[in-house]
């Protein structure tokens, strides 16, 4: 057998979009906490993913609520 699967490879297994949708966020993170307002994030989320002008407001209000001291 291939032995036991990983948390994250279970994870995967149950919804395959979640790791992409961890990686736009980790992104959106760190792009804030380099000093990006929000509005260029969300621009550089959406040409990046290639996800709605929506999406990548939603991932960039997420990222802003988790990543701690940045400007808005």
């Amino acid at each position: 057998g291939a032995g036991p699967m990983s948390l994250l490879e279970l994870v995967h297994t149950i919804d395959p979009h979640v790791l992409e949708r961890a990686r736009r966020l980790e992104t959106a993170m760190r792009l804030l906490r380099a000093g990006h307002t929000r509005r260029e994030c969300s621009g550089m989320i959406r040409v990046q993913f290639a996800v709605s002008q929506q999406s990548a407001w939603r991932i960039v209000d997420m990222a802003f609520d988790m990543a701690g001291e940045v400007k808005e």
